[in-house]
């Protein structure tokens, strides 16, 4: 286990966690912070980790605060728990240690901070956020060799995957490409299992957000490798690459898309270590260049609160401000009705599909009619 408890880390997400959806007990909130000088003195039965000294549980706050970052963290060292439980119990807090057990109970199983590497057959890929396959697919008669990593089964395994995943990037063992891709199904279980994105580190939310591909930005950034020591020889191979990836992403149906652009991504890092690049420190990885677009849930979210007359797009709160006698005395009873109805689809909840169909309905108008709509909504606005 990691050489930390809630005294040594800065950041306990776990305690944090545990004292947001409990409430801490008073007896926490009114104790001193402890430092690591206030437990020098102290002997090693002050600890249920004695042989580090780790986990205090001389009083009551430190033993609740030791319960929520080991059971939160590092669900994988029942022994530790049963200390930190025993001094519980004389202490008098066990109800308050036992709420933490159920809070973090669907994390008991298994270790949150473990990495799986068996070829289970019978375990769901959505499990873990990276299955790598090592088979050789060139050998003959290959056969699969799946390893799964980082999983994101429960809340528990989805806070310990998210610190592990930051530990291998940050000691190089996590190649970028597969940081991308566990980084978007670790942020997908975070929303499922209702842990708190300020809880995940940012680059992981920042890289698993899903975005729409920016082809302008990735067409500069391939230019930028000029000035990375590209030759002009290979740069066209850069300027290729990118046209490929947009010509295919634009055929690509559903969530093709996505895979089609992290096909491509990947391409592009294996040619930049062709041509020497190995670290982005200056540069915007080919994951970076290629989803700089918008967020999909903000796009998701504009398109709920808009709706579009003739490719115009207008905030639907416009329509609210159209008055009845402005619709009847600027349009034919056909025209009318339709933008009526229009309308009514516009004032219920922000649905992606009342817009759309909002928009489809005004569609029908004829041209003099939507120019007179738009001028209308226009005027209003202003």
């Amino acid at each position: 286990m990691n050489n930390t408890d809630f005294v040594s880390d800065h950041n306990p997400t776990a305690v944090f966690h545990a004292a947001r959806e409990l409430g801490a007990p008073d007896y926490v909130k009114e104790a001193k912070i402890i430092q690591p000088s206030d437990l020098v003195t102290l002997s090693d039965v002050a600890f249920a980790d004695r042989a580090n000294r780790l986990f205090p549980i001389h009083t009551k706050a430190a033993a609740w605060l030791s319960k929520a970052y080991l059971t939160g963290m590092e669900s994988s060292h029942p022994e530790l728990s049963a200390s930190i439980d025993t001094a519980g119990g004389l202490l008098g807090i066990s109800e308050d240690l036992a709420k933490i057990d159920d809070l973090f109970a669907s994390a008991k199983s298994a270790s949150v901070s473990a990495v799986t590497e068996q070829n289970d057959q019978t375990t769901e890929k959505a499990a873990f956020a990276l299955t790598v396959n090592f088979g050789d697919p060139s050998a003959k008669g290959a056969q699969e060799d799946l390893r799964r990593f980082y999983p994101i089964h429960n809340f528990g395994s989805v806070l310990g995957s998210a610190e592990l995943m930051m530990k291998d990037a940050h000691e190089n063992r996590l190649p970028v490409d597969y940081f991308y891709l566990a980084a978007r199904e670790l942020v997908k279980a975070a929303s499922e299992h209702g842990v708190p994105s300020d809880m995940i580190h940012d680059s992981i939310t920042e890289a698993g957000d899903w975005r729409w591909p920016n082809f302008d930005t990735a067409r500069w950034e391939a230019d930028r490798r000029k000035s990375a020591g590209v030759s002009e020889d290979n740069m066209q191979m850069y300027t290729d690459l990118v046209a490929g990836a947009k010509s295919e992403f634009e055929t690509a149906e559903g969530m093709d898309k996505t895979a089609c652009i992290d096909k491509w991504a990947s391409l592009w890092m294996d040619l930049d270590a062709r041509n020497g690049i190995t670290n982005y420190d200056n540069l915007l990885n080919p994951f970076q260049a290629f989803y700089s677009g918008t967020k999909l849930n903000d796009l998701d979210k504009r398109a709920s609160m808009h709706f579009v007359v003739s490719d115009v797009m207008i905030p639907r709160v416009e329509m609210q401000s159209l008055s009845e006698t402005s619709i009847e005395a600027c349009f034919s009873k056909s025209a009318a009705e339709i933008i009526r109805d229009a309308k009514k689809d516009l004032e219920d909840h922000l649905h992606i599909e009342k817009s759309a169909s909002a928009s489809t309905k005004l569609s029908h108008l004829n041209e003099d009619d939507r120019k007179e709509l738009l001028r209308l909504l226009i005027s209003n606005a202003a």
